[in-house]
């Protein structure tokens, strides 16, 4: 080693007897206590972490198992994202979760311990195609892929077995046995609640009381009413494909949230966004309508974005703002308080009952300034991605 002061330091204080440094080197992590004329010294514990403990060239590599001030033992471990919570203002997302790092465990307390606590000295970001993480597949609509064969008198039927998952902004509990349910098995199932399929370390954790740790288990049926003929299924051919849907609950008051306005900063998942349309005529009102299948806990919110006649001005540019709202509405229909708009329909649309009860949704707004051009989104919100709205015959009508 040609300098070791770089070691003297763990974490932010002295490596001794009360805070022992750690160093890597090759694959095996080692702890140390001290520092001298070159070398680390006090090993004190060789192959941590399940590491190897093997011998080592003169001139091998040894770094600091530190990463931005921080010990890489309480990194590169298994995370409960629950214990420490994450505490941030969106801890987790669709395509993002946030992990709060462990400071108590896997090294000295530093979170209320005796040494202060520690935080990420600075902001980075490292690890590339290193890094790995294990995944729950989450899914609300299974489409079963069986190859089989059935001759006459015979027929195959299925059931599954899952577990539930918890929407992105549900309350739901994870890991529930739901037992066996009936399933087609050439046809979409769509399930009421959000299911998944745990990573092999959720099995492991969550699933002891499961046959297996299996988090799916899926049975298929096989009947025959004629002793000389059977069904036959090609195992080399038997899949799912599983279907969730983009749908979160992440804006508390959309008259108040100006993301929901910026184009590119919605933080709706589940948005469409119509194309520019362009009018022979000026027109000085917009209605919208469509028909809709609501559940509760679901909601739609519908904005428009108008260009005047004769602007050169680009529709990126443009914010889109909200229709009224029926609570924005006086009784004669006109507008109570502009910055009042939510993006609610002319009435209160109440829920619907089953999948095939689809209700009428109108959304107007009047007296504005002559344009020649508009755009028209939707944002369907949701707390139970297996719910999410449907929206069918949609219209959008401009009038002078």
């Amino acid at each position: 080693m040609v300098s070791s002061s770089n070691f003297a330091t763990f974490e932010g204080v002295g490596v001794g007897t009360t805070n022992f440094g750690y160093a890597i080197l090759g694959n095996e992590i080692i702890s140390y206590t001290g520092v001298a004329n070159g070398s680390i010294t006090g090993i004190t514990t060789r192959g941590i972490d399940n590491t190897v403990k093997s011998s080592h060239s003169s001139g091998e590599e040894i770094k600091k198992y530190e990463f931005s001030g921080v010990s890489l033992r309480r990194i590169n471990k298994t995370h409960d994202m629950n214990s420490p919570a994450a505490t941030v203002v969106d801890p987790k997302d669709l395509d993002f979760y946030h992990i709060k790092i462990d400071m108590s465990s896997d090294g000295e307390d530093r979170d209320g311990g005796t040494l202060p606590n520690r935080f990420f000295s600075s902001t980075k970001r490292d690890g590339g195609i290193n890094v790995t993480a294990s995944q729950n597949v989450q899914f609300e609509t299974l489409t079963p892929n069986v190859t089989s064969i059935t001759p006459n008198e015979t027929s195959i039927g299925a059931r599954i077995r899952t577990i539930s998952a918890t929407s992105v902004d549900g309350e739901e509990q994870s890991f529930v046995d739901q037992g066996f349910e009936s399933i087609t098995i050439d046809d979409q199932n769509h399930f009421e609640t959000p299911r998944m399929i745990a990573s092999k370390v959720n099995e492991d954790r969550q699933l002891s009381d499961l046959p297996g740790n299996k988090s799916m288990t899926f049975e298929v049926l096989m009947n025959s009413s004629n002793p000389n003929v059977s069904p036959v299924i090609d195992l080399d051919r038997v899949s799912t494909v599983l279907t969730t849907n983009r749908i979160n609950s992440p804006v508390s008051n959309f008259a108040s949230d100006p993301l929901v306005n910026q184009t590119g900063q919605d933080p709706c998942a589940s948005s469409y966004v119509s194309n520019l349309i362009e009018l022979e005529n000026p027109s000085t009102s917009i209605t919208v309508q469509f028909a809709s299948y609501r559940r509760n806990g679901s909601d739609i919110r519908v904005f428009f974005k108008t260009i005047t006649e004769g602007s050169t001005e680009n529709s990126m540019d443009r914010d889109f703002e909200l229709f009224p709202g029926f609570d924005n509405l006086d009784q004669f229909g006109g507008v109570i308080n502009k910055s009042n708009n939510n993006g609610k329909p002319n009435d209160n649309v109440s829920a619907s009952i089953d999948v095939n009860d689809f209700k009428d949704y109108e959304f107007t707004i009047e007296e504005l300034s002559p344009f020649t051009k508009f755009q028209i989104k939707i944002d369907m919100v949701g707390t139970n991605q297996a719910q999410p709205p449907f929206i069918k015959d949609l219209r959008a009508i401009a009038l002078a």
